[in-house]
């Protein structure tokens, strides 16, 4: 190379050109941002519990019904034998309660779509028993809520986890 070859003039940092760096990295990182708060609304809203508001309004009326089912004393054995689902269910002195009527309320935390309410049949003695082989696998949640025939509320609310294979 001759001596005369003089080097390219160094292109000179601008202001307009901060600009235009400063504006591409904001506006792809509002751009990534937003496709991902849109999946993630899509995909699930956050609310599992229908009504959580109003449930958080009436939540006095909740500590109450609870503490009346406090007062009762009965105690509750929930599991699975097989494909059915076993709930029994004794007073204070140990002997079953009998006449109500139960219903199973099982939540699939992973996929709410999945939620099925099965409606518990007695099977003597205070036991209660249900068929769990149409339900997926997985890891549910399951609210037992046992009524009296002249309450529109329970009377007696479980909750068990239990692990369909």
């Amino acid at each position: 190379m001759s001596e005369d070859t003089a080097a390219a003039p160094a292109r000179e940092f601008k202001g307009w050109h901060f600009l235009a760096w400063i504006s591409v990295f904001f506006g792809v990182m509002f751009a990534v941002n937003t496709v991902f708060v849109i999946s993630a609304v899509r995909s699930h809203p956050g609310e599992i519990t229908k009504k959580s508001y109003l449930q958080g309004l009436e939540y006095n009326s909740t500590l109450a019904a609870k503490a009346a089912q406090d007062a009762l004393g009965w105690t509750a054995e929930a599991g699975l034998d097989g494909d059915l689902f076993l709930f029994r269910l004794s007073d204070a002195d140990g002997t079953p309660v009998s006449g109500l009527i139960a219903r199973a309320e099982w939540r699939l935390p992973a996929d709410p779509e999945q939620d099925a309410v099965l409606a518990l049949t007695p099977t003597g003695a205070g036991a209660f028993e249900a068929p769990v082989a149409d339900l997926p696998a997985g890891r549910w949640r399951v609210a037992v809520r046992v009524y009296d025939d002249a309450q529109a509320d329970p009377v007696f609310v479980a909750h068990k986890d239990v692990r369909l294979p």
